[in-house]
């Protein structure tokens, strides 16, 4: 576990600014997810956005969030990827994010 942490990190500290990206419907395990890298990101001084194209669809999910005040933008439209050093998908199988339109290293 030690060596993953040692890897999280140095990954993380390559970059200044990273887009998290929660694919498809935002369900717990991804949101959870999502906002525990934010975390570590901000304890490695990075800052980060968590994203989502769709909405919370269940209300059990927008209760979560709220309670929580878990920073998650919703947005259909392809986020500006410009201000991003790189992007990371949390809770999905395939690190691919078809929600980002450019070049963004993973």
């Amino acid at each position: 576990m030690e060596a993953f942490s040692r890897s999280l990190v140095a990954a993380i500290t390559k970059y200044r600014n990273i887009i998290i990206v929660i694919k498809g419907s935002p369900d717990p395990d991804a949101i959870a997810s999502s906002y525990a890298l934010s975390a570590v990101c901000g304890r490695m001084k990075v800052s980060s956005t968590i994203v989502s194209a769709k909405k919370l669809s269940l209300p059990e999910n927008r209760a979560f969030v709220s309670i929580l005040e878990i920073p998650l933008h919703i947005s259909p439209s392809p986020p500006n990827i410009k201000e991003f050093d790189a992007y990371i998908v949390a809770d999905h199988q395939s690190p691919a994010a078809r929600e980002l339109v450019g070049p963004l290293p993973p």
